[in-house]
């Protein structure tokens, strides 16, 4: 291999020029882009921001407080005030019946209906007037019956006429057993017996009817603006109503919850929806009237119930967004005030980044800002100092370049030296040595020649072991002529081998043939067998064959046996030739 000296060695003087301007400005970071920054990076935002939170959240959190709580107290107020008008509309319809109990009673004891003497001297059409004077003085009633114990009507009073026949009503029949009855269906039955006031017998029946919309004028006071109201029997059906559409309906069914407040027959308040407040009251028994088994249901209206609570809110919602708007003006103010020296620093910061060193900030009072601005202030002089210094050392930079390229002169040709040697041992002079000095690179030639002295060495090996590896092929030469006598000797004894090989085969193939004919002496002698005993001496005459060939093949398998002992000696002798 051939090296060409310096092609390789790169030279210091190739080294760029240093320049302190250009280094300054490749070390200097881009500059800040501050106008394309978004407002959510901004501290003067973020303080305001948290200024803002800092003034509306408490504000929130004690409305919300302060509305949950007084929510709370007005709908507890709320749902006590629907259950005592509930109770009360009850009451009052307890009461409204009882004294309609008290009318038919009144009705029953007529003297012209009950005392025989003065029925019998009352004319029907009399009768007819007292019944009807009867019914308009009460003014609830839009019919009066008076019918015999068969339910055949016999004096009736009353705009509204009925049937000539009440016999199958349910009423005739508790009234004719002498039970006071109570029923209401789109209209009130009340149905008492009517007595003998001599013999206390029952004679007949004494029934009044009122519609069920004549209660609408006792449920008006306790039903206000859009307020509901429901009367349901003891099946839960509704027989009056301020809409007519629910008559006849399943209150269970009309009004969610409703099913477990009549189980528990006891005055409640309950809250189908946020918006919705239900009353319920059971009728109670009443002194002497049969139980009615009847219940008031009363639905409150939205508009005026949770009046209190949407002002309530509507106050809250309204205080809070003005405490968030002055909030919101304070802290954009606190925060403009707070973040000036802040971005004032910043700008600061950003221009001596993009080099202008002789920036500095304004420092006001003596807070944390201030000694910020401060610190910033001594740095910039730092840096200011320092980039001077770099330039002062630059002198000694240039100064130390150029001993640095002498001694690399030197150096290189120290090297071309120490090349031009190995270039020489590459053409196999071993003869050369290369110039020792007290550089560094006299090391490297000492322990070049040092090489070169070793390498010598074993080339003087190398010589010996090829006179000797020469030597030991002569004798190699007469040991494979003797192996080759060996081998022809080996060769002849292969021949003969072979030639008892072919005598032992022969031998086979004519025993072979003795074997065919044995069986060809079998078949004759089945053949003979069938023909009969007329054949039995061509019989014997085969037997006889067959054991002539039997003699021959025993005589010719000894012979084998003694070929293959032949064989068997040839195999051992050779194994005792030397090898």
């Amino acid at each position: 291999m051939t090296t060409t000296p310096f092609e390789s060695v790169p030279s210091i003087n190739d080294k760029k020029d240093i320049n302190l301007d250009t280094l300054s400005q490749e070390n200097q970071a881009p500059p800040l882009e501050t106008a394309k920054r978004s407002i959510w990076s901004s501290i003067r935002f973020k303080a305001a921001l948290l200024a803002l939170a800092i003034g509306i959240v408490p504000v929130i959190a004690i409305g919300g407080v302060a509305y949950y709580f007084a929510n709370q107290s007005i709908t507890q107020k709320v749902a006590s005030e629907q259950q005592f008008k509930t109770i009360e509309l009850a009451d009052k319809l307890n009461l409204f019946m009882f004294e309609r109990f008290g009318d038919i009673q009144v009705l029953a004891n007529l003297p012209f209906l009950n005392d025989p003497k003065i029925q019998a001297i009352t004319t029907l059409q009399d009768k007819k007037i007292t019944l009807d004077k009867y019914a308009e003085t009460y003014a609830v009633y839009d019919n009066i019956v008076v019918a015999d114990l068969n339910g055949n009507v016999i004096l009736e009073a009353g705009k509204e006429k009925t049937i000539s026949n009440i016999a199958f009503q349910d009423y005739f029949k508790a009234a004719r057993n002498g039970q006071i009855y109570v029923t209401g269906k789109q209209s009130i039955f009340w149905a008492a017996p009517l007595r003998n006031k001599v013999t206390q017998e029952i004679i007949g029946v004494v029934r009044t009817r009122m519609p069920s919309s004549r209660l609408d004028r006792l449920a008006q006071a306790y039903t206000e603006g859009n307020q509901e109201y429901l009367f349901a029997d003891e099946t839960g059906r509704i027989f009056a109503s301020k809409q007519v559409d629910n008559i006849e309906r399943d209150s269970t069914l009309l009004v969610p919850g409703l099913d477990k407040l009549a189980v528990q027959k006891q005055p409640a308040t309950i809250f189908p929806t946020p918006t919705q407040l239900i009353g319920y009251a059971p009728i109670k028994k009443f002194e002497n009237m049969p139980l009615l088994g009847w219940s008031v249901i009363t639905v409150a209206d939205p508009d005026t119930t949770f009046k209190a609570q949407r002002e309530l809110l509507l106050t809250l919602a309204s205080g809070t967004a003005i405490a968030a708007l002055l909030a919101g003006a304070l802290a954009t103010w606190i925060a403009s005030r707070v973040t000036r020296p802040i971005t004032e620093a910043t700008g600061a910061v950003e221009k001596l980044g993009q080099g202008e060193l002789d920036t500095r900030i304004p420092v006001r009072g003596n807070d944390e800002l201030a000694i910020l601005g401060t610190n910033i202030n001594q740095m910039a002089g730092q840096i200011q100092a320092l980039l001077d210094n770099v330039q002062k050392s630059s002198a000694e930079i240039e100064q130390q370049k150029e001993l640095v390229v002498q001694e690399s002169e030197i150096l290189q040709t120290d090297v071309g030296h120490i090349l031009d040697v190995v270039s020489a041992l590459e053409d196999g002079d071993l003869t050369i040595e290369a110039e020792v000095s007290d550089r560094a690179t006299g090391l490297v030639s000492d322990t070049l020649n040092r090489l070169v002295e070793q390498l010598g060495q074993v080339l003087a090996q190398v010589q010996m072991t090829s006179r000797q590896v020469s030597t030991r092929s002569a004798d190699l030469e007469e040991l494979a002529k003797t192996v080759a006598g060996n081998a022809a000797s080996q060769a002849q004894e292969a021949q003969r081998v072979l030639a008892l090989t072919n005598q032992v085969q022969d031998s086979a193939l004519s025993s072979a043939e003795e074997v065919n004919v044995a069986n060809q002496s079998l078949l004759n002698m089945r053949a003979t067998v069938e023909q009969g005993q007329g054949e039995l001496s061509t019989m014997n005459q085969g037997i006889n064959d067959l054991q002539q060939g039997t003699d021959r093949i025993v005589q010719q398998m000894k012979t084998l046996g003694e070929f293959v002992g032949l064989a068997e000696q040839f195999v051992q002798d050779q194994a005792r030739l030397p090898r």
